[in-house]
């Protein structure tokens, strides 16, 4: 077939042989510009390359992709395609055969390809072939990039990387062979559960980039970085980096000469939505999006259309993290927001330096008391270091002073004074400190009295166990809180979203009654107040424009005003209440009132727990 210069509209024969791919490359390339800006071209391609039945068929499956029914529809047209790419089974049970491989099942299907379940017939062993997608097994340009996916993953060899065992791209239908991982992507975890535990976070994050700094070595960039693309083995925790299908080597300058935006809107950086030349901090963009997701259970940026999401990413900073999921500590949130800085030069230097830090707040969060907190994350005002100073310097002293005495008094009872069975020191203990603190050295502290909020705020610290399957929000949350009285009446701020509630919940969990409530919440944009009647849901804004008083007492971390004082200071910088009209303090003797959002108590909290353990210590 011979290509004009400039082309016309192409006849039946020259779009056939487009479709089977016995156009060279630049011929091809040529034609394919054409049929971007006529329509007339594109309909008659459109009905050679389907009968109307089997674009009907297509378009109610890819429009009803929430339909169980429709999804194994899909499953079963991407099966039916890929027959036409394998040779017959050796066994009956077989979907097919492609080399010496035995195909047993399909897995799923992409963009580029097709993956299966098979068997090496040679080795023994289960493996997953991604095979060329049918569309595209017959054009040159695509089979050439295939190739390009094959070499580049092959060439990263590491523990967090899925290896490539062996590539075929020169047979008639060309594909890759790998490491079959059990399990399932982090995605489907997320679909699943919603925000996951801050120790899942942290290794997952650290394997993935430590996958990333392997191919950054290799001099590739992956450019698809996200949850989709990332597999959890089944049984072991343990993250793969996989599909390489859009990876380039770092220094090649057309990278963006065709116009083409490749990779996935809601984890592009901003750098690769506007089309720009890539560096790996273009992957560490995308790695800090999939940790935001992992945090929050969904991604950063979200719009109707992926122009939206384009602009989004370009222009504007998604949600803080602590308004949608409060439970994620703040050096995680300053670790994604150095790894989502708009300019690359604000974010780390390479995917090895933030695997090791991953790797040591995974070690603090597991072993507090022995791995402490990378000294770049920690942020302590003046007012804290002279306060554990002083902590430090007080146990010394009392350690001196009661020497012999106080081991005697320690060996002689097994269980130390208490002054109640409540906890004293705060009206809202966590659940892992439920057990009271003891007086430290002989200090007297009176517990608070009860409050009916305390009622409800150790029922939401209780654990439980849920399986829900598409269970509707508000059926949940009234499961989840029994009995607990529930309150919608803030959420009238917004009727136009009062549709959320309709919506349906996917969660199999066993935790806090909390943490389950923030899961469920935190996506939809939602929030709680417990109020002494019940729990008030409402939308975020709502929540921050009410908040609620609670009672602190001080004692087992100060033994004077000034003390006590100090520690105030030290919550109010942590909180920025310079910043917000709405947190307010006050101190009376040791007892802290403040006036504060539910995410704000807890911090409060966790700080309080922190410094009483360091005077334990």
């Amino acid at each position: 077939m011979t290509t004009p210069h400039h082309p016309t509209c192409c006849s039946n024969e020259q779009l056939h042989d487009l479709l089977v791919g016995s156009v060279n490359n630049a011929d091809s390339d040529a034609w394919l510009q054409h049929l971007e800006q006529c329509t007339t071209c594109q309909t008659k391609l459109h009905a050679l390359a389907g009968e109307e039945g089997d674009w009907s068929q297509t378009r109610e499956v890819l429009s009803s992709s929430t339909d169980r029914s429709h999804i194994a529809r899909t499953d079963e047209l991407a099966e039916s395609l890929s027959r036409k790419l394998l040779s017959p089974p050796a066994h009956p049970e077989m979907l097919g055969r492609i080399g010496r491989y035995d195909i047993e099942r399909l897995l799923g299907s992409g963009g580029m390809g097709i993956v299966f379940k098979g068997f090496d017939t040679e080795l023994h062993r289960s493996v997953a072939i991604k095979v060329l997608a049918p569309s595209l097994a017959f054009h040159g340009s695509a089979r050439h990039r295939f190739a390009k996916e094959a070499r580049a993953a092959a060439a990263v060899v590491h523990e967090d990387v899925v290896p490539i065992y062996d590539v075929d791209a020169d047979r008639e239908v060309p594909y890759l062979v790998m490491r079959y991982v059990p399990g399932e992507s982090l995605q489907a975890r997320i679909d699943r559960v919603g925000p996951l535990d801050l120790k899942q976070i942290l290794r997952i994050g650290k394997q993935v980039t430590a996958g990333l700094a392997a191919a950054h070595a290799q001099g590739l960039i992956h450019r698809d970085v996200k949850p989709a693309n990332v597999l959890l083995e089944e049984g072991i925790d343990r993250a793969l980096l996989t599909d390489f299908g859009l990876a380039q080597a770092i220094d090649d300058a057309n990278a963006t000469a065709s116009g083409v935006l490749p990779g996935t809107p809601q984890y592009m950086s901003p750098e690769q939505a506007r089309g720009g030349k890539l560096s790996v901090q273009s992957d560490l963009f995308s790695a800090g999006s999939v940790l935001y997701a992992m945090c929050v259970g969904r991604p950063p940026y979200r719009a109707e259309t992926s122009l939206g999401v384009l602009e989004k990413i370009r222009e504007s900073q998604p949600k803080p993290i602590r308004e949608l999921n409060p439970e994620i500590p703040s050096w995680l949130v300053q670790i994604v927001e150095t790894l989502m800085a708009k300019d690359p030069k604000d974010r780390y230097a390479s995917a090895s330096e933030v695997s090791a830090l991953l790797e040591q707040c995974l070690a603090h969060v597991q072993h507090p008391l022995d791995s402490a907190l990378p000294s770049a994350l920690q942020k302590r005002s003046r007012a804290k270091l002279k306060f554990i100073r002083f902590v430090k310097f007080a146990i010394a002293g009392a350690l001196v002073m009661t020497g012999i005495s106080l081991l005697v008094m320690r060996m002689s009872s097994k269980n130390p004074r208490v002054p109640n069975s409540a906890t004293p020191w705060v009206t809202t203990p966590p659940a892992d400190t439920r057990q009271p603190i003891p007086p430290i050295f002989g200090w007297k502290v009176d517990p608070l009295p009860t409050t009916p909020e305390d009622t409800i705020l150790n029922a939401l610290d209780e654990t439980i166990e849920v399986d829900w399957n598409g269970l509707p929000l508000e059926q949940a949350l009234a499961e989840l809180l029994e009995p607990i009285p529930l309150d919608y009446r803030g959420y009238a701020t917004d009727p136009s979203r009062a549709s959320e509630f309709e919506s349906t919940v996917q969660l199999r969990h066993r935790t806090t009654r909390k943490q389950i409530l923030q899961r469920v919440l935190g996506p939809r944009d939602l929030g709680y107040i417990v109020r002494p009647s019940g729990i008030e849901i409402a939308d975020l804004e709502y929540v921050r424009a009410n908040p609620t008083v609670r009672r602190y007492s001080l004692a087992h971390v100060s033994r004077t005003n000034l003390e006590a004082a100090e520690v105030v200071q030290l919550l109010e910088r942590m909180l920025g209440t310079g910043d917000s009209d709405a947190i307010a303090m006050t101190l009376n003797g040791p007892i802290l009132l403040v006036r504060a959002t539910e995410s704000e108590h807890e911090q409060i909290i966790q700080v309080l727990v922190a410094l009483a353990l360091n005077v334990q210590r």
